[in-house]
């Protein structure tokens, strides 16, 4: 399993007629002088003269280095296995199509970058520039046109672990979208792998064919609804009818397994997103009347808060259409709430129905956490993953607040509640036993869901930098630590929050 994928080429030619011999490539390894390279320009190059390292960013692998550096002939470094050809990836328009423009704001940016340089440096760099200058200058002109589309194969083939057009579509999706937006028009990082895969189809110098057709079912299908059928009872139920999945299953790999009944309305599932680690699974629950519609609806479109996790949900008292696609999963109305001993909400019942929801939907078994945030909280996700990922894989829970000393506290406050697969899945074994023994009509949930936890065994830990809340210690968007600022119940609010807590205005 360690083997390169040109070693496994290689050992297939000797076996198989078919595969012809991989290209020499070898990858360094330390304390050899192109590794030494390979690790400065990450390290340093990169941030001092980032024009020189195109198509790149410091979170590129080794192997990508190590290919720049080896065209560029510099540490004496060979061409490495696995690497992404970025030259290819580029869209052919868009490398002839540079305007003087666009060249002069380059020329002014490259000179910008040397202003730390000693002079040696600068005289090596221009003599540098001069020689590339005069190799284009001797290129035959045909030769920088874009190879001509071979023929059209009429058979469809999405691309699969360990082939070369897996990994260009792979750069895309965590990469390319990001650093290079233009090279993938209309895509997003929430785009699927086959549409990404369908633009690498229209370059002729890649070697990646249009991908199959497929669909994985949404909100508001029959195929969604018994795909989260058999995800929230009919794994747990009837096993034998689903050999091969359990409660960790992919609902692509569900949706697969459904497309072999009679009369499925199922079609082919797309591949599996990528998800990032940990993974979160992230809902909130709101009224379908009231401010609070508005300002989901806001998060959706420019897909940050809960919408930015890997998967999500919203519950509401009616199932409604909120944006997007998005549909909200229905629980009973939300009007009969007390006012519980601490002066809020008496929400706990509405709660309990609420995570049945959740139970039955089954998407929650599929992630590391799940995450119940307020449609008023301002969540910034990357963060919050830093801080979680510690105690992944453990029964636990996350406290978030110490607002004063002695029995009860530290308390988790629900702005943010934050549970391990493991420890909803103790929550959820034993919530019938916390309701009948827990005298819990007059606590908000929060309360609830921690002493019900704490009484079946689960442990918890405290986190007082998890989130910062006007309810709690006080909310500073700008403090660049909390991975939740708390009420913030406008649009206009929760963006001056997200943009003060992020130095960016999400588009």
């Amino acid at each position: 399993v360690n083997s390169t994928f040109e070693e496994v080429q290689a050992s297939l030619h000797k076996t198989v007629g078919s595969c012809p011999p991989p290209c020499s490539c070898r990858t360094s390894v330390e304390g050899e002088r192109c590794h030494r390279h390979i690790k400065w320009a990450k390290e340093h190059g990169i941030k001092k003269h980032p024009d020189d390292y195109f198509g790149l960013t410091s979170k590129s692998s080794s192997e990508d280095f190590q290919a720049h550096l080896h065209k560029d002939g510099a540490g004496d470094c060979t061409s490495p296995c696995n690497a992404i050809d970025l030259d290819k990836l580029m869209p052919a328009d868009l490398k002839e199509g540079e305007t003087e423009e666009e060249k002069d704001d380059k020329a002014v940016d490259h000179e910008e970058v040397q202003t730390n340089e000693t002079r040696a440096e600068v005289e090596k760099r221009m003599e540098k520039d001069e020689k590339r200058e005069q190799d284009d200058a001797h290129k035959d002109p045909q030769s920088m046109k874009a190879t001509p589309a071979p023929p059209v194969e009429e058979t469809c083939n999405t691309a699969s672990q360990g082939t070369k057009c897996y990994q260009d579509v792979l750069y895309g999706m965590q990469t390319g979208v990001h650093v290079h937006p233009d090279w993938y028009p209309g895509l997003t990082d929430k785009s699927s792998f086959e549409d990404f895969q369908a633009i690498l189809a229209k370059n002729p110098e890649l070697d990646c064919r249009a991908p199959c057709a497929c669909h994985t079912a949404v909100q508001g299908e029959e195929c969604y609804d018994h795909v989260a059928w058999v995800m929230g009872t009919g794994l747990s139920t009837h096993p034998t009818w689903y050999p091969g999945l359990s409660s960790r299953s992919r609902s692509e790999d569900v949706q697969t397994r459904v497309l072999e009944d009679e009369n499925t309305t199922c079609q082919k599932p797309c591949t599996p997103p990528l998800w990032a680690t940990p993974s979160l699974f992230c809902f909130s629950i709101f009224r379908s009347q009231g401010y609070e519609l508005d300002l989901v609806k806001a998060q959706v479109d420019r897909r940050v808060g809960i919408f930015s996790c890997d998967e999500f949900a919203t519950l509401s008292d009616a199932v409604l259409p909120v944006s997007g696609g998005v549909t909200t999963l229905q629980i009973p109305p939300c009007e009969t709430v007390g006012v519980s001993k601490d002066g809020t909400a008496a929400n706990t019942l509405i709660f309990m129905q609420a995570w049945n929801v959740i139970k039955n939907d089954g998407r929650y078994a599929n992630h590391d956490w799940t995450i119940k945030a307020d449609p008023d909280a301002v969540l910034i996700v990357p963060r919050l993953r830093q801080k979680l990922l510690p105690h992944t894989g453990k029964n636990v829970f996350i406290k978030n607040c110490m607002k004063w000393t002695g029995i009860g506290w530290p308390m988790m406050f629900g702005s943010l509640e934050a549970y391990t697969k493991q420890a909803m899945d103790t929550y959820f074994a034993g919530a019938d036993r916390c309701k009948k023994d827990l005298q819990w009509q007059a606590w908000g949930e929060d309360l609830f869901m921690g002493r019900c936890l704490d009484m079946l065994g689960a442990s918890s830990e405290f986190d007082g930098t998890l989130i910062g809340d006007n309810v709690c210690k006080g909310a500073n968007c700008g403090d660049g630590v909390s991975a939740v600022y708390h009420p913030f119940k406008s649009a206009e609010t929760w963006f001056q929050c997200y943009r003060q807590a992020t130095e960016q205005v999400p588009t």
